[in-house]
C-alpha cells in the first residue's frame, strides 16, 4: 500500500494506474477509520480495480474551531487498518498544499445545503463541496463511495457531480451500526460510557417513527411528535427531527416509505447525526 503525501506523488500513482488500464475507486474520509469506513472500502473494491482512501481533516467544513482541534486523529493506526483491507493507496495531503496561502476559490452549494446541517453548521457545506470538487479534480476516480450516514452531504455531492459534470460515479453505501443500533461515527470515540448510553436515544427516536409509520400513521407532524418522546428525560438534546423528501430534502406533510428521517442531537459536547428511510429497509 502506498502512502501519498503530495500532488506530484498522486499524479505519478494515477498515471501508473492508467498505463495498466486499471480503474480507481475513491473513498473520502477524515480519518479515525472504523468499520463504517472499511465497509466503504469493500464496496469500492467490488467495483474498481484499485481503491484510494483520502484522509484529510478539512478545517474548512468545521464551523467550530474547537471541534476541529479535538477531532480524532490516528493516521498511523488508520493506515494499518486500511492495509489489512487491501487498499492500494492512502492519500494524506498536507493542509498547506490543499489550501495554500492566498487560496480564494470556494463552491457554494444551493438549496440542498440551506436547511438542517446547513442551518446548524453555517459554512459547513461550502467547505465540503469545495474539498469534494478538489478531490475529484486532483484524483479523477472512476467512482467514489459516500456513506448514507451523512445523507444531506451525500445528496449535495450527487448534485455537485450533476451540476459540474464530473465524470465520476457516486456509489451510495448503507449506514453501518453497532449491534445496539448506534450509527458508527468517528465522533463516537469522544463519548464517555454514560454518554454513549444516552446516544442510543438517537436511533431509538428513529425506530419510534418507523414503528408508527408501519402501524399506519402517515402525517409527518404526528410521526415527529411520537419520535421526539424518545428524548424525554434523557441527556440527549435534539437540534432537529424532520421527515423530508429523499431527493429535495424538503419537509413533507405526508410520508411514504421512502421519506427520509433526519435527526441531529447533542450528547454532552458531542454532536451526533443519523437518518433512515421511514419505511425501513
Amino acid at each position: 500500500m502506498e502512502i501519498i503525501n503530495n500532488i506530484t506523488e498522486l499524479r505519478r500513482y494515477r498515471a501508473d494506474l492508467r498505463r495498466q488500464g486499471r480503474s480507481l475507486g475513491l473513498v473520502p474520509t477524515m480519518g479515525a477509520i472504523h468499520s463504517g469506513h472499511t465497509s466503504l472500502v469493500e464496496l469500492a473494491a467490488q467495483q474498481a480495480d484499485a481503491v484510494l482512501v483520502w484522509i484529510f481533516v478539512n478545517r474548512a467544513q468545521f464551523n467550530d474551531q474547537s471541534d476541529f482541534e479535538r477531532y480524532p486523529r490516528d493516521f498511523k493506526g488508520d493506515c494499518e487498518i486500511l492495509q489489512k483491507h487491501g487498499v492500494s493507496a492512502v492519500l494524506i495531503p498536507d493542509e498547506q498544499e490543499i489550501f495554500q496561502p492566498g487560496y480564494q476559490t470556494w463552491i457554494e452549494p444551493g438549496e440542498l445545503a440551506v436547511d438542517w446541517e446547513g442551518k446548524f453548521r453555517p459554512g459547513h457545506f461550502r467547505g465540503v463541496a469545495t474539498i469534494v470538487a478538489m478531490m475529484f479534480a486532483m484524483i479523477e476516480p472512476e467512482l467514489a463511495v459516500f456513506g448514507e450516514k451523512d445523507f444531506q452531504q451525500l445528496r449535495i455531492v450527487e448534485q455537485l457531480v450533476a451540476d459540474l459534470k464530473f465524470n465520476v460515479e457516486i456509489i451510495r453505501a448503507p449506514i453501518v451500526r453497532d449491534p445496539d443500533g448506534l450509527a458508527l461515527s468517528s465522533r463516537n470515540q469522544l463519548l464517555s460510557d454514560d454518554e454513549r448510553n444516552e446516544a442510543l436515544t438517537v436511533p431509538r427516536s428513529i425506530k419510534l417513527a418507523q414503528e408508527a409509520f408501519l402501524s399506519g400513521e402517515r402525517r409527518t407532524n404526528a410521526l415527529c411528535r411520537i419520535a421526539e418522546k424518545a428524548f424525554n428525560g434523557t441527556a440527549a438534546k435534539p437540534e432537529y427531527f424532520v421527515i423530508v423528501d429523499p431527493v429535495t430534502l424538503k419537509e413533507t406533510e405526508i410520508a411514504d416509505a421512502n421519506s427520509r428521517v433526519l435527526v441531529a442531537a447533542r450528547v454532552g459536547s458531542v454532536r451526533l447525526i443519523d437518518n433512515a428511510a421511514i419505511g425501513g429497509g
